[in-house]
């Protein structure tokens, strides 16, 4: 999403950038999902990974932010909802 007065132009590197940085995120998300969890989440848990939804959310300074829901398989039958702020992890959690 984008704030009125902000022109996609402006913004078009930082979001270029920031999906290749997302694209490239595996051992940041892995040493956050141990960390949080005290699981292995390792080479299988992350390429198990099943993306339903991305939000990225653009504020007046520019800074990007995210917000995933995916699947995975250590817990199918719950949501792993994502939240990144700039190329920090912020919060990792199941839902359902």
């Amino acid at each position: 999403s984008m704030l009125k007065g902000l022109k996609l132009d402006d913004c078009m590197e930082s979001i270029v950038e920031y999906l290749a940085w997302l694209s490239d995120c595996k051992s940041a998300l892995q040493e956050f999902y141990n960390q949080e969890f005290e699981n292995e989440a390792d080479d299988n848990w992350y390429d198990s990974l099943e993306i339903f939804r991305v939000l990225i959310t653009i504020s007046e300074a520019k800074k990007i932010s995210a917000y995933i829901v995916c699947g995975d398989e250590i817990w199918s039958d719950h949501l792993l909802d994502i939240e990144i702020a700039g190329n920090e992890i912020e919060s990792m959690g199941y839902d359902g």
